[in-house]
């Protein structure tokens, strides 16, 4: 079954795919969205 392209998530680099349904895309699980939050708040991500 082909369900389009492949991304890895951005936290654990696991692939995951584009059109897979997945209430925490882009990111593979709920534990990488929590890191993903985590670095955000606690400064490791930065906007310039």
């Amino acid at each position: 079954m082909n369900f389009g392209n492949k991304i890895k998530c951005s936290i654990c680099k696991k692939k995951i795919f584009l059109r897979e349904k997945n209430l925490f895309f882009p990111f593979c699980s709920k534990k990488c969205k929590i890191i993903d939050l985590y670095q955000w708040i606690s400064g490791k991500y930065k906007l310039f």
